[in-house]
């Protein structure tokens, strides 16, 4: 049997419209992208281009994690979330919300079929990284971050509590390794970090770290995942923050791209903030960059050029 969902009411640049429609079969969803012309909208044309798009994770929106910072009280992010949730996978707590809500604010934001990602970007002594691992697990969190300049034995520490977890039969939380923040520039790291090292070799070195210490997967910029691409294991996890729409203010980032060009270079989920939050309307934000990453996935699986499909 098959399982149809709808997702309506993307717009692209040239402001045409279009739906994304996933079909399910025996466990692997298809994804039929359908356009219509502005200029036939009102007469509820359904002219235009079918284009196939077939991927894993198996919806796009598992592709997308909205960022729930920037807002101050739990009533207004609770709304953030139940504007979004039709077109976001994956909602992730900072050290913002997670500091002035508590942990109480996880149970606020969780979502049938959507995942939790808690960023605390855990960076301590292996036992202190450890236990807050077993502690992460009690929330029930999908993707925990941890910093992976601790050091290989940290995350070893971090990944052995996870498996211990796994074991007596309980969730454990994806380990995600950050490797070097988006906000960090060329300047910064070599100036005021003292790394003598291009950034793109910092994190080829922090993410191999990564791997060796059994981590799920890493954090970092899309523009080094061209030089990771050799040492990324098929199963990793490669989150990539600092997102922004073609044309949008960076704000703080020094190290940005759009969500389409990040699946392109083999990230499987792209963060997004601010271009969402701070939107007049963020749920229309929200499908308009899931739109985008269909697009993206849609060119991709045609030329067969990113490693999701490998």
């Amino acid at each position: 049997m098959w399982r149809i969902n709808i997702m309506p009411n993307y717009k692209n640049t040239a402001g045409h419209r279009f739906a994304v429609v996933i079909m399910a079969r025996n466990g692997r969803d298809n994804a039929f992208l359908w356009c219509e012309r502005k200029s036939t909208l009102k007469h509820h044309s359904r002219k235009g281009r079918q284009v196939f798009m077939s991927g894993n994770p198996h919806n796009a929106k598992n592709h997308l994690a909205l960022a729930l910072d920037n807002v101050e009280t739990a009533d207004d992010l609770a709304g953030l979330v139940e504007s979004t949730k039709d077109s976001v996978g994956v909602f992730k707590i900072g050290l913002e919300q997670f500091i002035r809500f508590g942990p109480a604010i996880l149970d606020t934001v969780r979502r049938p079929d959507t995942r939790l990602f808690l960023d605390l970007k855990l960076h301590d002594i292996p036992n202190t990284v450890a236990k807050a691992v077993s502690a992460a697990s009690m929330h029930g969190v999908d993707l925990l971050t941890v910093h992976t300049t601790g050091g290989v034995e940290m995350m070893k520490a971090a990944v052995a509590e996870a498996d211990a977890i796994r074991e007596r039969g309980m969730k454990a939380p994806k380990l995600l390794g950050v490797t070097l923040l988006t906000s960090i520039s060329a300047d910064c790291l070599r100036e005021e970090l003292r790394v003598p090292f291009a950034a793109a070799d910092q994190v080829n070195h922090l993410a191999s770290l990564a791997v060796e210490a059994g981590m799920d997967g890493i954090v970092c910029s899309a523009a080094d995942l061209q030089v990771l691409r050799p040492i990324i294991p098929d199963r990793f996890e490669v989150v990539t923050p600092g997102i922004r729409p073609a044309g949008a203010a960076v704000q703080d980032q020094k190290r940005v791209t759009t969500a389409g060009d990040a699946i392109a270079a083999g990230a499987t989920i792209v963060v997004v903030g601010r271009p969402i939050t701070l939107a007049e309307s963020p749920g229309e934000a929200a499908r308009e960059i899931v739109g985008e990453i269909v697009g993206k996935m849609s060119c991709l699986r045609r030329n067969q050029k990113s490693p999701l499909f490998d």
